[in-house]
């Protein structure tokens, strides 16, 4: 029992010692150096704060958007046009004043039953 244990062991040390060798070799073929794994370490994490501070500031904006569309619509209501006159002609076509709809605030009705009162 103990000599089933000690081969198994020891085979299983001879496959960890072929695989770490192995990538050990992958290792040295693609990094020579060992200053080319710093330089990519070093570009990955530039890149990754670059992004997180890209987002952050994506992420203001459109809140500061968000804000300023809120504070403007609550404090800034839109002020009702004056004089608005429609047409029920193309136009191309002769209008007549017959044509000519008016809204409630221009409308020469309540104009003259301004000037009555």
């Amino acid at each position: 029992m103990e000599q089933v244990e000690s081969e198994t062991e020891s085979k299983v040390s001879l496959v960890v010692k072929v695989v770490i060798h192995v990538l050990k070799s992958f290792y040295d073929i693609l990094f020579p150096n060992e200053t080319i794994i710093v330089i990519i370490l070093w570009n990955f994490v530039i890149h990754v704060w670059c992004l997180i501070i890209a987002w952050l500031l994506l992420v203001g904006i459109l809140i500061c958007r968000k804000i300023d569309e809120r504070d403007t619509h609550e404090e800034f209501p839109k002020r009702p046009q004056a004089m608005r006159v429609e047409f029920d002609s193309a136009p191309n076509d002769k209008i007549d004043k017959d044509d000519v709809y008016y809204t409630a605030s221009s409308s020469p009705l309540l104009h003259r039953f301004e000037e009555e009162v």
